[in-house]
């Protein structure tokens, strides 16, 4: 399953995030982001968790609908190594413990 859903998600290659190289649609939405961040900080962690939500219902959808607990399992792997890597980078951040 997990195969099928990689293969429907997988397509070309994500645009790099330099402004001058984005489409008009992304570059409108990365605007809309900055602006709508000096309210909200979190706006784009919530829109991002809105578009892997739906990525992933979308590639799991078959002629029975969704299972959800297969997304739930996926959404709760993703939180997961989330929490792995940002603990590496605060880890990384910090350097190596001074020994004694």
């Amino acid at each position: 399953m997990l195969k099928k859903m990689f293969k429907k998600l997988s397509g070309s290659k994500p645009p790099d995030c330099v402004p001058s190289q984005m489409d008009p649609k992304t570059e409108a939405l990365v605007r809309a982001i900055r602006e709508q961040s000096k309210e909200d900080p979190l706006v784009g962690a919530k829109l991002g968790g809105k578009e892997i939500f739906q990525r992933l219902v979308d590639g799991m959808k078959n002629e029975k609908g969704v299972h959800i607990e297969s997304v739930l399992c996926a959404l709760g792997a993703l939180a997961g190594y989330s929490c792995q890597a940002n603990l590496r980078a605060q880890a990384l951040a910090k350097g190596p413990p001074a020994s004694k």
